[in-house]
């Protein structure tokens, strides 16, 4: 009898060394497919944090929640500034116009950038590093970067997007590969985990999920997000930088155009230019057209959304680059730092601080506090509307 439980208990040890071969030969083949097919482009640009390298670190290194991704090429492109106006009292990043401290602080950390690629191990290791020498926004910064890429694929990550749970990318390249009605596909994130209420509230037109592909709900999305997505190359370089603004007879006509619309319109040339967000300028024309001629709309911009969990969690969090501070930083500017006896909390609005020597003591501080407060919180209330985060982002 114990003999029988003895040779039952080695066929079972087998039988699971034999699973896990299969699965770690699975995730290889996986992986070397999606390396075959898919480059990763990381735009990065001016921001108060340079030139330290963390939050670029912390978001290329989230792509290892992604089976397969790490393994991916890398290209990360390095956008140019330009010298701020005398006038303006402070730097403008979202513009790329920073003072000479920030241009100084910015070429430090593309030099940081570049030693971390060259290294054999790290999140940044073996990516390529493009450094532009003029300030081309993000649209051209990408454009300049897909002039390197080779695979059928793009994943476009921006340097503040981050991925924070798992998500199944070679079924998503397969789904694409399939329909080629799918053109680009975004993942969940704070503004579209209740997007088909907000289509519906908001714009009025009703938006459903259905399957694509097996274990692949996709959502229409009615206007192109820039946050983390996937693309083929062909349609980048064939839609998204040759869209082009009809000359219409509507315009002469006295046609109504929509007031966010009216500076894109007035080009009536290239949707997208340098210096702007992709989404500002095509993502406005794509939502104008679905407003003015329906979802047969959609078609063309072919925009969609990932559905990949029952409780639409989120698959990517913004970890906001024009506000992230080094723990450094936020000690020069009086600010509270994790582990410094509180724990940072966060929420999408509001940062919660929590005192280490006494738990009940809570206190509520906006981004850039100028007053420190503490005082108690329900409980209830700092567990519902709190999310912890790393030291490396908090605050």
């Amino acid at each position: 009898m114990a003999c029988a439980k003895h040779s039952h208990r080695r066929l079972l040890a087998r039988l699971r060394a034999r699973v896990d071969v299969l699965a770690a030969r699975k995730r290889e083949l996986e992986a070397a497919w999606i390396r075959r097919m898919l480059t990763v482009v990381v735009t990065t640009s001016p921001v108060p944090s340079n030139p330290c390298t963390a939050m670029l670190e912390a978001v290329v290194g989230s792509l290892a929640l992604v089976p397969g991704l790490s393994s991916a090429r890398k290209i990360i492109v390095c956008d140019g500034t330009r010298r701020k106006q005398a006038k303006s009292k402070a730097s403008d990043y979202r513009k790329g116009r920073v003072d000479e401290e920030g241009e100084a602080a910015y070429k430090r950390y593309i030099n940081n950038v570049l030693m971390l690629a060259n290294r054999a191990t790290g999140p940044l290791a073996h990516s390529k590093v493009l450094m532009l020498t003029e300030r081309q926004g993000f649209s051209f910064a990408v454009k300049a970067a897909l002039e390197h890429v080779t695979t059928r694929w793009v994943m476009v990550v921006q340097h503040d997007h981050r991925f924070v749970r798992k998500v199944n990318l070679t079924r998503v390249l397969r789904c694409m590969a399939a329909n080629s009605e799918v053109k680009h596909v975004g993942f969940l994130s704070g503004s579209t985990q209740k997007y088909q209420q907000l289509a519906e509230s908001k714009h009025g037109i009703h938006i459903a999920e259905a399957e694509w592909s097996p274990g692949v709900q996709l959502l229409p999305l009615l206007y192109w997000f820039d946050k983390t997505h996937v693309c083929s190359l062909a349609y980048y370089k064939q839609f998204v930088f040759r869209e082009t603004h009809p000359e219409t007879e509507g315009a002469a006509q006295g046609e109504k155009r929509l007031v966010e619309l009216e500076q894109v319109q007035r080009r009536r040339r290239l949707v997208v230019q340098p210096g702007d967000f992709i989404e500002d300028a095509l993502g406005k024309k794509e939502l104008h057209e679905i407003r003015s001629q329906g979802m047969s709309a959609h078609a063309k911009y072919g925009t969609y959304l990932l559905i990949d969990d029952p409780a639409h969690t989120v698959a990517i969090r913004h970890v906001h680059g024009r506000k992230y501070l080094t723990e450094e930083q936020r000690r020069a500017r009086g600010y509270p730092v994790a582990g410094d006896g509180v724990r940072v909390l966060w929420s999408q609005s509001l940062y919660v601080v929590q005192s280490l020597l006494n738990p009940q003591i809570f206190c509520s501080v906006m981004i850039n506090p100028q007053l420190v407060r503490w005082y108690v919180l329900p409980r209830r209330l700092v567990c519902y509307m709190t999310i912890s985060l790393p030291p490396c982002l908090s605050l």
